[in-house]
């Protein structure tokens, strides 16, 4: 919820389900670290890239485009495929 408000300025309510996903580091820079992973769907305020030093690119787009996009992480598109692949 902080990183949220720091890096996109939005804010969000506790999130009531679990994560989607659980994701460790590549390689053995810090291996007790996982990132949870959970679908956000509603939010307050106005998303914007509030990190621009930390964050090459912010938009939006569609199921289409998940092929070619250019992740940090490289189950990052399995884990947005499944976030946004219909229930």
């Amino acid at each position: 919820m902080r990183e949220l408000v720091e890096e996109l300025g939005v804010r969000i309510s506790l999130p009531a389900a679990p994560p989607i996903a659980r994701l460790h580091p590549l390689g053995e820079l810090e291996p007790s670290f996982e990132l949870a992973i959970w679908v956000v769907t509603d939010w307050s305020g106005q998303v914007t890239n509030s990190a621009p030093e930390e964050h090459d690119e912010l938009r939006w787009f569609g199921a289409d485009e998940l092929p070619a996009l250019s992740l940090a992480h490289p189950d990052y598109g399995r884990v947005l495929a499944k976030a946004i692949s219909p229930i």
